[in-house]
């Protein structure tokens, strides 16, 4: 069970004067998976994990920040870490924290800049493919979904003909999948436009704790075709079935939790009719659960 927003405020005060910063007002930037709170008046923001069991978390957090290490020391356009020596991840309760650069940007997705969010994006892959870590496969976010699917009082305020349509579709796709053969390669993971911060220095990727290895398409699938011609080796057939698979996640996942903030209620509703109306992916537009910072 996910902590309150007020517990995971109150996690991040306490971290804050643990490390001598002083008295602080976190202020909530992003309810996702998970909370990122901007750590007013300091330069620094921080990422809040309570809904993962604390030592699967402090994993995650841990691969996450050696991954963000590793490409900021080779200038990638991503956003940075704080400090080490602060950056943790620190565990206070049920709460997992990391600190991270706060960085000065602006709100837009626009298709015609989405390029210039690719272009950085192949940067991020080029430096990633010197990364000594163990990165995950790409399907193992699947597994999300098959925990809330195999729960029979996860998805409460979903109908119970969509679960079913939720769940067939689930199944019939990662059928296909296993039918196609693709190089892995490392990935963002979660590469949507929503994790993007836009600056005046260009476009900086954030949100680096699904990093992964798997097909390029995964990541393409997430970002709109404009993009995908700077990708040239993708295969457009690829791309499709796992922008499907990963609408069917995204409806998964977000159902799971609709109250968690109106942008997650926003892509719960939004990928689920365009599930049922079988319409064209439009990642243009396509909501996502909060923008990311960090």
């Amino acid at each position: 069970m996910r902590a309150p927003i007020s517990e995971e405020v109150a996690a991040v005060r306490a971290l804050a004067d643990r490390l001598g910063l002083g008295s602080v007002s976190p202020t909530l930037l992003k309810a996702a998976h998970h909370s990122t709170f901007w750590i007013s008046p300091h330069p620094a923001v921080a990422r809040v994990q309570s809904a993962c069991p604390p030592d699967r978390a402090l994993c995650a957090a841990r691969l996450e920040l050696a991954v963000a290490r590793h490409l900021a020391g080779l200038g990638a356009p991503i956003v940075a870490p704080a400090e080490p020596a602060v950056a943790g991840p620190h565990v206070l309760g049920r709460c997992t924290i990391t600190l991270w650069s706060y960085v000065d940007h602006e709100s837009r997705q626009e298709c015609g800049e989405a390029e210039a969010a690719g272009q950085a994006l192949r940067a991020l892959h080029q430096g990633l493919h010197s990364f000594a870590g163990e990165l995950p496969q790409f399907t193992e976010s699947f597994g999300r979904c098959e925990q809330v699917f195999a729960d029979p009082r996860a998805m409460p305020e979903l109908a119970g003909e969509d679960r079913s349509f939720l769940q067939g579709r689930f199944r019939r796709l990662r059928q296909k999948l296993d039918a196609v053969e693709f190089v892995s390669v490392p990935l963002h993971g979660d590469a949507h436009l929503g994790n993007v911060l836009w600056t005046a220095d260009g476009p900086l990727w954030g949100d680096l704790e699904s990093a992964c290895t798997g097909p390029v398409e995964w990541d393409l699938s997430a970002l709109p075709p404009p993009v995908w011609a700077l990708f040239p080796e993708a295969d457009p057939f690829l791309i499709d079935l796992l922008a499907e698979l990963r609408s069917v996640c995204v409806a998964v996942w977000c159902w799971a939790e609709p109250s968690r903030s109106n942008e997650v209620r926003e892509a719960a509703e939004y990928h689920l009719a365009r599930l049922r109306n079988g319409s064209a992916i439009s990642t243009r537009s396509e909501p996502h659960a909060g923008r990311s910072h960090g």
